[in-house]
């Protein structure tokens, strides 16, 4: 699904695949194949992988706390949203705050 395919994307992608396991929208389709999608569409894998991740939290019971002990770099840690905040916040300003 990726264009990445490093060590980075495979653990994102896991942790997604995981925390969309049992997750489908109405017409019947995976939410993790929904969420790989538009996570494609950003310009660099570091961004992609931010993407996916943050999309993730707003959307699951993922936390901020299993992608720390997934063991990703700080640059993608400090980009996500801690604790609630993770429901309220967009990718974009997420993004925008990585490359500023």
């Amino acid at each position: 699904i990726m264009l990445y395919s490093t060590e980075m994307m495979r653990k994102a992608m896991s942790l997604a695949r995981h925390a969309y396991s049992d997750r489908i929208d109405r017409k019947g389709r995976s939410l993790f194949l929904l969420a790989c999608a538009r996570a494609e569409k950003m310009k660099t894998e570091k961004e992609t992988v931010i993407a996916l991740l943050k999309m993730t939290m707003e959307e699951t019971n993922l936390t901020l706390n299993e992608v720390k002990q997934a063991g990703f770099e700080d640059a993608i840690i400090n980009a996500l949203p801690s604790g609630q905040s993770a429901k309220k916040c967009y990718v974009k300003s997420t993004l925008e705050s990585l490359t500023a």
